[in-house]
């Protein structure tokens, strides 16, 4: 599920920043080729790190539904102390400055985007300060396009008869 892939993320993020890796932190969601899907699953993935996640992580008991949430997400076993200190430190995130959520995607920006400044932001931009980015689109995303710190790909859906070379493409 797509929730449970975006607090692996995040709880990723927040792993690496405690190994002192200091650097770009990414996840892919890839939809179909349509422009449309990219813009709406976009906005519905930033409504809810912006406003779900965090109400989550400062709701009392948190242990309830941000526990549960993080072991389906948590590779590794993981016991309800390190669950306290994972959540204590996704509430420090600054939701708003350390993750970006931008469609990657030939679309322009139209004036349904000038009304939420972040979905005119088209491009990974490297050159600021790192941090976490999920990049949601298709065929772009798909073919020649590298994402720095990649940690976690979502894939919306699934091939009738995958091919091998085409799922090695779009998995690198």
């Amino acid at each position: 599920r797509l929730e449970e892939a975006i607090w692996s993320f995040m709880t990723t993020f927040i792993e690496k920043k405690e190994m002192g890796i200091d650097d770009h932190h990414s996840m892919l969601i890839h939809t179909c080729h349509r422009q449309d899907s990219h813009r709406s699953l976009a906005y519905s993935v930033r409504e809810y790190v912006r406003g779900e996640m965090p109400s989550i992580l400062h709701s009392y008991p948190v242990q309830e539904r941000a526990s549960k949430l993080i072991k389906k997400a948590h590779p590794r076993k993981i016991s309800d102390r390190d669950i306290d200190e994972l959540v204590e430190k996704l509430r420090e995130i600054d939701w708003e400055g350390e993750v970006s959520i931008i469609e990657v995607n030939s679309r322009k920006v139209d004036e349904e985007d000038k009304q939420q400044p972040e979905s005119q932001e088209r491009a990974l931009d490297y050159s600021r300060r790192p941090r976490a980015w999920i990049a949601v689109g298709g065929t772009a995303l798909a073919r020649g396009f590298t994402l720095e710190g990649l940690t976690t790909t979502y894939f919306t859906r699934l091939s009738n008869k995958p091919n091998y070379d085409t799922l090695l493409q779009m998995a690198r």
